[in-house]
């Protein structure tokens, strides 16, 4: 899964899902989606396996179970492990619904090896004593 694909699992939901931080003016409900790639796989000293964590967090006026469906489906047909917790807002009067979830974007690309840089040879050192300049 690439990230791209991340951002897209909740293309289909039919409530607004936004990156990171919900426009002025946007009504209830509303997700925001946090996705960061900050859980790697390191192996021979080098990054293996890029793992994302990524956080959906859906706004409600009361528990809307059609659209915590919703996002419990994109989150099963994108074959993602997930997990669920509730929070109540109460300056603003609105149920949090937090969803945490991983996905492995995939292995990362090996760097070329470089080709080994050729020693030079050294150079002869005479066997005559005068021309090697110790007579």
């Amino acid at each position: 899964m690439t990230l791209d694909e991340v951002y897209n699992i909740f293309d289909g939901c039919s409530f607004p899902v936004c990156t990171d931080v919900a426009p002025a003016g946007t009504f209830l409900p509303y997700a925001v989606l946090h996705v960061v790639a900050d859980n790697n796989t390191a192996a021979d000293n080098l990054t293996y396996c890029v793992n994302v964590s990524g956080t959906l967090e859906l706004y409600t006026l009361s528990k809307d179970f059609k659209a915590m469906a919703e996002i419990e489906n994109a989150l099963q047909a994108a074959k993602l492990p997930w997990q669920h917790d509730t929070s109540f807002i109460y300056g603003q009067r609105a149920f949090m619904e937090v969803y945490t979830f991983g996905a492995i974007t995939g292995a990362v690309e090996p760097l070329p090896t470089p080709e080994p840089t050729p020693t030079p040879e050294p150079e002869p050192v005479p066997d005559d004593p005068e021309e090697n300049g110790e007579g």
